[in-house]
């Protein structure tokens, strides 16, 4: 099965180049790879469930994301 960030890549359009610009600026903070990974998997997943690219959530639909999670 592919990864979350293939899925939101091949699902969401414009996702790959948000993923990437994401990335690029975790790396220019001298984010470990591991945690540029990790964030950029959870990034995928709550892009995929609203099928939204990450740059159009609200502050509503993460709290409902996360809540869901914690429920």
């Amino acid at each position: 099965m592919a990864n979350f960030i293939q899925r939101a890549s091949d699902s969401i359009s414009g996702f790959g180049q948000s993923y990437e610009k994401f990335s690029k600026q975790l790396l220019i903070e001298q984010y470990s790879p591991g945690s540029i990974k990790s964030y950029g998997h959870k990034l995928a997943a709550i892009s995929f469930h609203f099928k939204k690219l990450p740059e159009h959530l609200s502050e509503d639909d993460c709290r409902d994301y996360f809540s869901m999670l914690l429920s």
